[in-house]
């Protein structure tokens, strides 16, 4: 068990890294290319993307693996279940990404006017969202079948075709910002018929409305909650765009960028952790403990590179960027402790989703994008790209403490508190001393006292006892759980 749980988080961080490894080789030809203002526009397409992503979904993805797994769940209806979801998922994308196209069509003037991109660019994202939505619904359906190879190749596929069709398009052909959307619009086309070939055993022609309503009413709280997180994660970038200028957004939107080899580990552990936690939720009666271990030693381990990518943000700038991008150091370094932050509510938001409470999910999400909006209004007229990603950092600390604290109430663990703590304590002190060397020229001393900073936080650590892998080894090998069988009772 204990093995196919690293080896799956293993190959699933594979994939992610391969893409992220030929995006940041290819970055530095990007940052010679772009302006940083184009890299703002770059960010705010495809944040407008994301959003309309949300709707397209429907909560479909979440609703799968939750009945997929559950116990009572046939062979023959889990066949129904994702084909129908399929069904529904595709013909909504298509017809509702055709309707908002021909809706935004009399507003092009404006997009130019005021946010300086042409339509074509907004309707290629939004054309992107419809292979990408069917791609993601498949890999969703492979990472149930523990198939984390099958998942890995289409996601290459997917991920590093597109750095590479949208590589030859502007730098051969010249097209810019077009070749960059239309380079990822056809690799997500490209890796499409294969997705749909991995998981054809799962297909069927029969169409069930029964089970369609039953995964809507689960997901479309989801919509809700994640129009939140788009709002945490996203309207910062809007709220540059009205409250500073194009090139805040640049730079938030670079740190952004660099904050995504975070977001490259978190998704390697989530991609392997969901389908483990249910799997150990249904089968193990020793899930609770498993579940405090994996808290403080995740949110230690996460922290632990988080340090890495904020006290050293100017030095990889430095390295791979020209001098215009340099002053996104100080986003980076608040936004890498942010992405920490929320890396940590894949664990956080367990419980809730275990107790079926997805509406609990969406009030909480909401409740800190209000504070999100609110700190933005504050720091960003003062700190621009900076404020935004401080307001994002205490955002996502917001969130995911009311995760836990809602957690403990439905499916309560017993957390190590004061491991937790201090470890949400050394996420705030990398911040702080971050940036405060930020302000000094650069130097040997500056470079040293960072390194010095990063030794004393992680034997701290290890000191306390945050982390210790031994432990962590044997918890893990106490739990065996069962295949997934055909039929339960």
């Amino acid at each position: 068990m204990i093995r196919t749980f690293f080896a799956s988080a293993a190959i699933y961080g594979l994939a992610d890294f391969v893409a992220k490894f030929l995006a940041f080789a290819i970055f530095p030809i990007y940052a010679h290319i772009f302006s940083v203002e184009e890299f703002g526009i770059i960010a705010l397409i495809s944040t407008a993307a994301g959003l309309v992503a949300l709707f397209l979904n429907l909560g479909l993805n979440n609703a799968l693996q939750r009945f997929y797994l559950d116990p009572t769940t046939g062979v023959e209806a889990r066949s129904r279940l994702v084909s129908s979801g399929l069904t529904v998922l595709a013909g909504w994308s298509i017809a509702a990404t055709l309707l908002l196209i021909v809706c935004i069509a009399p507003f092009r003037e404006l997009l130019q006017d005021r946010y300086h991109f042409g339509w074509l660019l907004l309707v290629l994202a939004l054309a992107t969202n419809i292979p990408v939505q069917i791609l993601q619904y498949c890999q969703d359906v492979l990472r149930i079948h523990f198939s984390p190879w099958k998942f890995s190749v289409t996601a290459v596929l997917k991920n590093v075709t597109g750095i590479i069709f949208s590589l030859i398009l502007i730098v051969v052909f010249g097209y810019r910002l077009e070749g960059f959307f239309w380079g990822y619009f056809a690799a997500a086309a490209l890796a499409l018929p294969l997705s749909l070939w991995f998981i054809r055993k799962d297909l069927v022609a029969r169409f069930d409305g029964a089970l369609a309503r039953r995964m809507f009413v689960f997901g479309y709280p989801f919509i809700f909650s994640g129009l939140a997180y788009w709002v945490l994660s996203s309207l910062d970038i809007w709220m540059l765009t009205e409250l500073s200028d194009n090139t805040n957004v640049g730079w938030f939107g670079i740190a952004a960028k660099f904050a995504a080899i975070l977001t490259f580990i978190n998704s390697a552990f989530g991609q392997a952790w969901a389908p483990f936690a249910l799997r150990l939720y249904a089968e193990d009666a020793g899930h609770a403990r498993i579940f405090s271990r994996m808290l403080t030693y995740w949110f230690f381990g996460l922290t632990s590179a988080g340090m890495l990518l904020s006290l050293f943000s100017y030095e990889l700038l430095w390295i791979l960027t020209p001098p215009a991008y340099w002053p996104a150091a100080s986003s980076l370094s608040a936004l890498a402790m942010g992405t920490v932050l929320l890396g940590t509510t894949q664990i956080t938001v367990l419980g809730i989703s275990l107790a079926r409470k997805t509406s609990v999910i969406a009030h909480c999400a909401w409740l800190v994008a209000l504070v999100n909006v609110a700190l933005n209004s504050l720091f960003i007229p003062r700190f621009g790209a900076l404020g935004a990603s401080v307001a994002t950092l205490l955002s996502y600390a917001v969130l995911s403490g009311l995760y836990l604290f809602y957690s403990q109430r439905l499916q309560p663990i017993p957390i190590e508190k004061a491991k937790l703590i201090l470890t949400f304590v050394i996420v705030l002190l990398t911040v702080v001393v971050s940036i405060a060397l930020l302000a000094h020229p650069w130097s040997l001393t500056v470079l040293i006292a960072k390194i010095l900073f990063l030794v004393s936080m992680l034997g701290i650590g290890f000191k306390a006892r945050v982390f210790e892998f031994a432990v962590l080894m044997r918890v893990l090998r106490e739990t065996s759980p069962r295949p997934l069988t055909a039929e339960r009772p």
